[in-house]
């Protein structure tokens, strides 16, 4: 049901009383429906065996219900999939078309699995499985969603990324539909499909490199993606006298601070096993300005840089000597 919201009191001032006591009793009705069906679904599910803890959101005007459950220590995977199953069933007797389910295990609670309507048919069998298998073999929380068409494991891998993206590429999973996010302190990673051998190596070169303090400049965040079609290396560069005006950020100035991190960058990125058949792209930012870009697929784009300050033929010529 729609509701007033902000406007709910000038508009009320402009009807008659009996009609704003019918309105508001509407909405009353509404919300109390919702409470109802909210705990409804809650006692459903709450009843399923390998349940040891449910609470539930119905849907408010700004998102949909919300289902966050924990299994019971020792649940088998058929159990985890009943009680996906079971709150597909109970959303749907409370009129539920959509809601996001959170599934934790009690003995693993910082790993959590996300679903939503669909989970309990497209896959939930095999989404536990590798979740599990996932989950045991890596050292940070994870965060596994799955969605119509896609699967994003993210994992929050602190000191231990070089292990985590290890473990990853261990476990063999992934397709063309899953993204791997690794998130690690002062860097980011992201993979398309399965985490390989290239993948693992690129991480290792890049994460040894950009930030090493032996940089007279290195990089204060690092974001590198291995994408199906192109390897992307993001630095955001800790400039001396940072920030540094936009007009001022000019090769002149900061070709010599700048030149070593964008070398060592660079071998990184065309170093060892990276995936060389996709094209390499580097990107060096102060802050939200991107002031330099180097792609091998194509030259220098004039007008990319509205200052012209000309770092792009800069990092073009660098990568050629």
């Amino acid at each position: 049901m729609a509701t007033w919201g902000g406007r709910l009191v000038a508009t009320a001032a402009l009807l008659p009383a009996p009609l704003v006591l019918a309105a508001l009793a509407t909405l009353a009705g509404c919300a109390g429906t919702q409470v109802d069906r909210a705990m409804g679904v809650r006692a459903d599910v709450g009843r399923l065996p390998a349940v040891a803890e449910v609470s539930v959101a119905g849907p408010s005007a700004d998102r949909g219900a919300q289902v966050a459950v924990t299994v019971r220590p020792g649940a088998g995977v058929g159990e985890v999939v009943r009680v996906a199953r079971g709150v597909a069933e109970a959303g749907g007797d409370g009129g539920w078309s959509t809601y996001r389910l959170e599934l934790r295990e009690a003995d693993h609670p910082e790993d959590l699995l996300v679903g939503d309507e669909a989970f309990a048919t497209g896959g939930a069998r095999s989404a536990v499985e590798a979740f599990r298998r996932t989950s045991d073999a890596l050292l940070g929380p994870l965060t596994w969603t799955v969605a119509p068409g896609s699967t994003t494991v993210a994992v929050d891998a602190g000191g231990g990324l070089a292990h985590d993206v290890q473990e990853a590429a261990r476990t063999a999973y992934g397709d063309r539909t899953t993204t791997w996010r690794f998130v690690a302190g002062a860097g980011t990673v992201l993979v398309d499909g399965r985490v390989g051998p290239a993948e693992q190596e690129l991480v290792e070169r890049v994460q040894r490199s950009v930030a090493s303090p032996a940089l007279p400049v290195p990089a204060d965040h690092w974001w590198l993606e291995a994408r199906d079609d192109h390897v992307l290396l993001d630095l955001e560069v800790a400039l001396p006298g940072a920030p540094v005006a936009g007009a001022d950020l000019v090769p002149e100035r900061y070709a010599d601070a700048v030149g070593r991190l964008a070398g060592t960058a660079l071998d990184a990125v065309r170093g060892g096993r990276p995936r060389l058949a996709v094209p390499l792209w580097l990107r060096l930012r102060e802050g939200a300005d991107v002031f330099a870009w180097w792609r091998s697929d194509r030259p220098p784009v004039p007008g990319r840089d509205p200052l012209g300050r000309g770092w792009d033929r800069w990092l073009h010529h660098l990568t050629a000597s």
